[in-house]
């Protein structure tokens, strides 16, 4: 075996370094994976995105890495960020289910309780949550009526297939972020996202044609007057004083004043 060259061995040491770096930035702490650093999150993204696990919307290591970012700031562990958070209209929003452990296991969360009344067009979705420290609990209601007026009663996908559980859904999303904004810090609940259209930001490109009269007409002339070239000397102003020779007498005859005769 021929022996082995200082370069090969250097390599060798920074492979090994490497690993203990990567060994120390894991910790297993009983209930999976939380990595410590960027470059260990970027492959713990990678790790999911090869497994097939990645939900719809997070294709790429990037996105995931995001989601993890949100999930750990609400409370989430990074496997559960993956499954509960969901990117919708380029927003990251979490799923009823994961939102209601959320704040189910705040400290400050002393009850929570659900239920639905009537039947059919008069079908009412109600949620209370009670705040530790707070005598008057928090109810919010959603209403097929509602919903018809937010014109979602009619809507195909799962205001069809599951509308007592959308009813629920949106009861449980106000209440939430009512009662525990501190919870939640402004995430929003996919069942909610999802029924909203997609923002779309307008791009205008500026026309002085149509700015006409005011200061923004008078704002675009003076901006299109030609500049002074930078060689020519300004006028010179017949008021001005002519400047002091220090030790001697000025253009005029005169002495600076204070000066001796």
């Amino acid at each position: 075996m021929p022996p082995a060259t200082p370069e090969k061995n250097k390599a060798e040491t920074d492979k090994a370094a490497r690993a203990r770096e990567i060994d120390k930035a894991v910790e297993f702490n009983g209930k999976g994976i939380v990595p410590k650093n960027l470059d260990q999150l970027h492959r713990y993204a990678q790790w999911v995105l090869q497994s097939g696990l990645a939900p719809k919307g997070l294709n790429n290591p990037a996105a995931i890495v995001v989601a993890i970012e949100h999930g750990l700031e609400i409370g989430l562990m990074p496997m559960q960020a993956v499954q509960s958070i969901a990117v919708i209209n380029g927003r990251p929003s979490i799923y009823g289910d994961a939102l209601l452990a959320l704040i189910r296991s705040h400290p400050q969360c002393d009850d929570v309780e659900e239920w639905l009344e009537g039947e059919g067009e008069n079908m009412v979705a109600h949620c209370r949550m009670v705040r530790r420290g707070k005598s008057t609990p928090v109810e919010r209601t959603f209403s097929v009526a509602d919903a018809r007026k937010a014109k979602l009663w009619s809507k195909p996908g799962p205001w069809q297939e599951y509308p007592k559980r959308m009813l629920q859904m949106r009861a449980r999303a106000w209440a939430g972020r009512d009662c525990f904004p501190d919870a939640l810090k402004g995430i929003q609940c996919a069942e909610e996202a999802m029924d909203m259209p997609p923002r779309t930001v307008e791009s205008r490109v500026f026309d002085p044609a149509q700015a006409k009269g005011g200061r923004t007409e008078a704002l675009v002339e003076d901006l299109q007057q030609p500049s002074p070239p930078a060689h020519e000397e300004a006028a010179e102003d017949p008021t001005d004083e002519p400047p002091f020779e220090l030790g001697g007498e000025n253009e005029q005859g005169r002495k600076p004043q204070g000066g001796q005769e």
